[in-house]
């Protein structure tokens, strides 16, 4: 199976490790790949600045409700519900079709930027393309999008995303986190291996998908916004 990818979004450095990808997600135990420059840095910077400037972001909050589910939380219900219920905090950008914002709300090249991102992973079949030759089967054509920023306590409780046919998550970081920032991406696998990796601009995250893989985001220290990503979920075709 040849490996492509949209040569007007992905760096050369991330089609290039498309092998290394294949020999990763086929090892076991299951484990995280970081991919470094997966953009061309002037890209990845204006896409920084585009979330930076966007308008349309909104706190979300879920907490769990029966039949191994979530639902998103009224401020209401999310003050009512107990640590242990409450699943995650975070701020989204939506609706989708907001992505693109009008002309003038920020500077053409970062808007520019979010219209190459929005084509590459969700128009295009391209990025679907290398993602599916990674996991060695077809794909479906509806990639799951969210653009996501973390406020202070924010986080994701631990869970597997192993519904609608997920197979790999691939989570894009626009900026840096640490220890002291929290926001770290933890990871637990079929073995019971934790492992912890820090965000770093314009490297990306790919997640494999199983049900005994768990991942989880530790709570945003910081007070202003950050650790802002760009999170694609790719499903196996039916």
């Amino acid at each position: 199976m040849t490996i492509t990818a949209s040569r007007s979004w992905l760096a050369p450095a991330a089609e290039a490790a498309a092998a290394d990808l294949a020999a990763w997600y086929a090892a076991r135990p299951r484990s995280i790949f970081t991919l470094a420059n997966v953009l061309p840095q002037e890209e990845a910077a204006h896409l920084r600045a585009a979330l930076h400037a966007h308008r349309c972001w909104t706190h979300s909050r879920h907490i769990d409700v029966p039949g191994n589910t979530t639902s998103e939380a009224t401020p209401e219900a999310w003050a009512a519900a107990t640590p242990g219920e409450r699943f995650s905090s975070h701020f989204v950008l939506r609706p989708i079709g907001a992505l693109i914002p009008p002309e003038g709300i920020m500077a053409a090249a970062h808007r520019r930027a979010l219209m190459r991102f929005a084509r590459a992973a969700l128009v295009e079949p391209e990025l679907r393309d290398w993602a599916s030759a990674i996991v060695g089967i077809r794909l479906d054509g509806r990639v799951g999008c969210e653009l996501a920023r973390y406020g202070e306590g924010d986080f994701i409780a631990p869970h597997t995303d192993h519904y609608d046919g997920r197979s790999l998550a691939f989570v894009l970081y626009l900026d840096d986190c640490d220890a002291r920032s929290g926001g770290l991406l933890h990871f637990c696998n079929e073995a019971g291996i934790e492992t912890i990796h820090p965000p770093r601009f314009n490297h990306a995250a790919l997640i494999p998908i199983h049900p005994d893989c768990r991942h989880w985001v530790s709570p945003w220290q910081r007070a202003e916004p950050g650790r802002e990503t760009i999170s694609l979920a790719f499903r196996a075709a039916s």
